[in-house]
């Protein structure tokens, strides 16, 4: 996978990592937390959070003129122990635009 853009803002919303994987686009949300915690980071990216995400990509979208992409919303977990990286965990296809988000043009991919 080939990082592209790192914290792509959009009016109001980010996107922390923009990478092509192959010809398939990626907007990868990272999370990070400590090894204490009772949830996995990636169950912090919620429904509101992965509009915000969606809003940002198809910004990211309209800004590059190539809205026919297939796109692919990944997250990445990287969790940390008394200050050391302990995992990285790379969720790809972690979650896709609902309809009611809106009309998409984004395509998930695998």
């Amino acid at each position: 996978m080939e990082c592209l853009v790192r914290n792509f803002r959009y009016k109001r919303d980010e996107i922390d990592l923009v990478c092509r994987d192959g010809v398939v686009l990626c907007f990868v949300e990272v999370k990070t937390r400590g090894r204490r915690g009772w949830h996995r980071p990636a169950e912090a990216v919620n429904s509101t959070k992965q509009r915000n995400i969606i809003r940002a990509s198809r910004g990211y979208l309209r800004t590059i003129g190539k809205p026919k992409l297939t796109c692919r919303y990944d997250i990445v977990e990287v969790q940390f122990e008394r200050g050391r990286l302990v995992e990285v965990h790379h969720l790809p296809g972690a979650f896709v635009p609902k309809k009611a988000w809106g009309r998409a043009r984004q395509r998930t991919g695998g």
